[in-house]
């Protein structure tokens, strides 16, 4: 049998280089689908939710699929493609530190929902009330025999959680794990950001203000615009038919950021980029001359960054 003779060894480079690793680990991810475009669609403004990405993906590939969505002998639709914060409730936590019914006496913790509606929360080591009635004005939060961090908590959980009128019942919700108690207002959006207040001392009680609220002003629970165009400006793909794809990753961005987490490329950091992620999102700039109905495709390759190296 004759044997083949290569010259695969002349590509290989005299000199060799290794590039420091920013990254190491991960899990490959694809997002795929598709969006059915009726023919009274994609106005200036409008705004078409792909899917949504995790803060600390690396994107390797977007790929646009689509008809010829303008028919007009002079085209001109054009999109944005960039991302934006999804919308989300705020959340908070108080530790309570203290172990006994005692050190809590008195103390207070005040709460206000997305509705502005304020509540205080008034521990106390007897005097005839039970948890959720009033004491001048305050939900009673009732410890008498309380002797555990996760006894107090679970008192100002029932506290809150009371549905006489006196406290915020159902607007917050609230977990425990021992002494922590998480709250999450129950309604999306920016007016769930509010201050939690307390008169204790940090020694027996510490608490977070309610942070992460984002407004769902656009469709599919897509919020505050992050960056319209991280990825393409004024994109004229969707003015013809492309069933071949087209690569979008780099349309508007360096080929240096190719290793970078989604999140560096807005300005975050991995400390204050958003839980839930990013949505990446279509922005038709110009609507088209001659709207068509149609179908646009996509596939999104990335990697969820687990291990992240200095």
């Amino acid at each position: 049998m004759a044997k083949l003779k290569t010259d695969w060894m002349k590509f290989i480079a005299s000199e060799t280089t290794t590039a420091p690793v920013s990254y190491v680990g991960g899990t490959g991810q694809v997002a795929a689908g598709n969006i059915e475009v009726p023919v009274t669609s994609l106005q200036a403004g409008d705004l078409i939710t792909l899917c949504a990405l995790p803060a600390s993906a690396i994107i390797e590939s977007i790929v646009l699929f689509n008809d010829k969505l303008d028919s007009h002998s002079t085209e001109t639709l054009t999109f944005d493609l960039g991302l934006y914060i999804p919308s989300s409730k705020a959340t908070a936590d108080i530790d309570i530190i203290s172990t006994t019914a005692a050190a809590v006496d008195t103390e207070t913790v005040t709460l206000i929902n997305t509705a502005a509606l304020s509540k205080t929360y008034k521990f106390m080591n007897g005097g005839g009330k039970s948890t959720g009635d009033l004491d001048g004005g305050s939900c009673v939060v009732q410890v008498s025999g309380e002797s555990t961090a996760a006894g107090l908590a679970d008192e100002l959980r029932t506290a809150i959680n009371h549905t006489g009128g006196n406290a915020h019942a159902a607007t917050i919700t609230v977990t425990r794990l021992i002494g922590k108690l998480s709250l999450e207002q129950a309604t999306l959006g920016t007016a769930g950001n509010t201050t939690v207040t307390k008169s204790a001392a940090d020694s027996k009680m510490t608490k977070t203000n309610f942070t992460g609220g984002n407004t769902a002003e656009l469709p599919s629970n897509t919020g505050a615009a992050k960056d319209l165009d991280l990825f393409a400006a004024s994109s004229a793909v969707l003015q013809g038919e492309v069933t071949a794809g087209t690569e979008l990753r780099y349309a508007a961005r360096n080929l240096d950021t190719c290793s970078k987490p989604l999140y560096t490329l807005v300005g975050d950091t991995a400390a204050n980029a958003p839980l839930g992620g990013y949505h990446l999102c279509m922005t038709i700039n110009v609507k088209a001359a001659t709207a068509q109905a149609g179908t646009i495709g996509y596939v999104i390759r990335y990697t969820e960054v687990l291990d992240t190296r200095p």
